[in-house]
């Protein structure tokens, strides 16, 4: 088999992506360059037919080294952005369903893994979910390997829609089934043992998220080593556990621990690195350091706006999280700016009951009530309580959220009739959050 020249190769790879490439590991050159002359990607590139090379894609065997090196996986990434996103990558729903009406094989299940990762790593839920679910379908019972980290990253993407019960019980399952596998202190142990800790960090079950990270933290350090992406994600997951357990000082420790390690392996523009920028952001937010808090939220726009461009989800929180700063900061007018923009984008793509939309609502209604609109901001809540209600039960952590600002709101407006009501109906769900309230 005929060779491409590196040059070539990379050439093709910006056609493809319509990017400038920085960084492409060798590894990974050599099997694009073996990808693209045995499937003859590179002549559709060149007589710019992108929708046959697209459906080449689509089998990409090439995604599994490139998604487990955290350089790579942003290329692929922008590969599929510039063909259409998420909306191009659905074509492989009809790929797995038509697979199912057979018994799977081991290197479509590996397929269909990669997709998976790369779904729940560019938050692409819809994707994710549709052939999570179909698989389901046929593999719950599995306990292979691949099919266990399948189980994984469609418990990741259930967290991501708000499904707290149902990711952990997924997660728990492949814990358990992964340790029978693997052993206790395997590298796909401890992954799971991170989601399982970051999950439970976000619900607010601090002991538990401790258990989970800890270990997960200690046995990557040990067997991948101090620099790896995994240990890097680990180091930034438990900073903001301490983050969120107000142990301000030892979660800076960890945070600049971990964006050392990301700008020194994957570099300024890559998304971990903004995500890393962004929780420091939000450290020194909760530690009254504005300035500061302003300085890092600069840096991680800047980041994940040359990664990811301005419109995806990892940006929008981001932006949005500044307009939260700006707002602390009295200037209202900016950051109206700032999170209306957000709010409008990500309730046209994901829905106002998506969970990032209704955390962008909490301070897009908190900004209107400092600009004296409280009309507006009392209809923002109302209308953002419905649409949590109407797709998760009265317990979900994103109803009761939704409920715990609402409750604050009446509470400034001495509207004693409409907390009791709130109150009444979704105190019994978690009584210690609404117990100063209940008190007042």
């Amino acid at each position: 088999m005929p060779k491409i020249r590196s040059s070539v190769v990379q050439y093709f790879h910006r056609q493809l992506g319509n990017f400038t490439i920085k960084e492409l590991s060798k590894e990974t050159s050599t099997a694009l360059a073996e990808y693209l002359l045995h499937w003859g990607i590179w002549h559709l590139l060149v007589l710019e037919r992108k929708k046959e090379a697209q459906y080449l894609l689509l089998n990409l065997d090439l995604l599994e080294k490139m998604l487990s090196n955290r350089v790579d996986w942003i290329n692929i990434y922008r590969w599929w952005d510039s063909l259409g996103g998420e909306e191009a990558a659905m074509g492989y729903i009809a790929v797995v369903k038509e697979s199912l009406l057979q018994l799977p094989d081991e290197k479509f299940l590996i397929q269909c893994s990669n997709v998976l990762t790369l779904a729940k790593d560019a938050f692409w839920i819809r994707l994710g979910k549709e052939i999570g679910e179909l698989l389901f379908q046929v593999h719950s019972e599995s306990s292979s390997p691949i099919w266990l980290k399948i189980l994984g990253s469609l418990s990741v993407i259930y967290w991501d829609m708000g499904e707290d019960d149902k990711a952990e019980n997924m997660m728990l399952a492949a814990l358990k089934k992964s340790q029978l596998l693997h052993g206790k202190h395997h590298v796909a142990v401890m992954s799971l043992h991170n989601d399982l800790g970051c999950l439970y960090r976000h619900s607010k079950q601090y002991m538990k998220a401790e258990k989970h990270l800890k270990l997960a933290l200690k046995y990557r350090i040990l067997k991948l080593g101090e620099n790896h992406p995994e240990t890097l994600r680990s180091m930034n997951d438990y900073g903001y556990l301490l983050q969120s357990t107000k142990q301000y000082k030892k979660a800076d420790s960890f945070y600049k621990r971990a964006l050392n390690g990301r700008e020194k392996i994957l570099g300024f523009k890559h998304p971990d690195t903004a995500i890393s920028l962004g929780n420091l952001a939000t450290l020194f937010m909760d530690m009254g350091d504005l300035e500061k808090s302003d300085f890092y939220y600069q840096k991680a726009l800047s980041s994940i706006w040359e990664s990811m461009g301005r419109d995806h989800i990892l940006s929008l929180t981001i932006e949005n999280a500044y307009g939260v700063l700006l707002c602390k900061k009295q200037d209202y007018q900016k950051s109206l700016e700032y999170i209306a923009r957000v709010y409008t984008k990500l309730k046209d793509k994901y829905g106002s009951s998506n969970p990032e939309t209704l955390w962008c609502a909490r301070g897009l209604s908190e900004l209107y009530e400092k600009m004296e609109r409280l009309a507006d901001s009392k209809q923002l809540l109302s209308d953002s309580l419905k649409s949590a209600c109407e797709r998760y039960e009265d317990s979900n952590n994103e109803v009761l959220n939704i409920v715990e600002a609402l409750v604050a709101f009446h509470c400034r407006c001495n509207d004693t009739a409409q907390v009791n009501e709130l109150l009444n109906r979704f105190e019994q769900y978690d009584p210690q959050r609404f117990k100063i309230y209940s008190q007042n």
